[in-house]
């Protein structure tokens, strides 16, 4: 069953309502559902559809594409484009190396063209807690 994306009242934590500052919401059985950001690991593309994968493992497939959902409804404190078809929150990063981003056992690809920035959001994030290199 495919859901329905709405896009929260807020982005980077400027909402005056508290309660959809972390939250999107999904149509789902005629009904919106609240989807919390931390909860979402990242965002794939497939089509004109995208899938959005959850900590709990769960795929919440919304009838719209990876742009449209990465460049209207995700916050840009917490995510990054990664490709043409990944999304990623940087706060579920388990690691990274090379052209591939893990996150958890999954590995995601990193394009070219996203390489640099991603590196550079991801180091001004972790910067003061890495260790090593």
């Amino acid at each position: 069953m495919k859901e329905n994306l709405i896009k929260p009242y807020c982005y980077c934590g400027e909402s005056e309502n508290s309660l959809v500052d972390n939250a999107i919401f999904v149509y789902f059985s005629d009904e919106y559902r609240r989807v919390l950001l931390d909860e979402i690991l990242w965002v794939e593309a497939s089509g004109s559809y995208c899938v959005i994968y959850m900590e709990d493992g769960a795929e919440i497939t919304v009838s719209y594409p990876l742009d449209r959902v990465f460049n209207n409804d995700l916050p840009c404190s917490k995510f990054k484009r990664i490709h043409r078809s990944y999304a990623i929150n940087l706060f579920k990063v388990t690691g990274f190396a090379g052209n591939y981003v893990h996150i958890g056992k999954k590995m995601l690809p990193v394009s070219e063209s996203h390489k640099k920035d991603f590196q550079a959001c991801f180091h001004k994030i972790y910067s003061k807690r890495a260790l090593g290199k």
